[in-house]
């Protein structure tokens, strides 16, 4: 569901009842930010929800990219 705006995925959220999964971009954040009732974040991923104008649930989950691991072990 990488295509979907931030927006859009409340849509469908409420829509379908269902949990829609987005990756994380600035942009997402800050638009799920905007429509929540509340959020939290965990296990690399930060999980939003709230209601629309219409009084229907949604629940939208940003997966955050895990960063990568440098390994400074010197090589024996």
């Amino acid at each position: 569901m990488n295509d979907l705006t931030a927006h859009q995925a409340i849509d469908r959220s409420t829509s379908h009842t269902e949990t829609v999964y987005l990756e994380y971009s600035v942009e997402a954040e800050d638009a799920l930010n905007s429509e929540c009732e509340d959020s939290c974040e965990a296990n690399s991923q930060t999980d939003f929800w709230g209601r629309n104008r219409d009084g229907h649930e949604w629940r939208v989950i940003l997966r955050h990219r895990a960063e990568p691991r440098l390994d400074f072990e010197e090589q024996s």
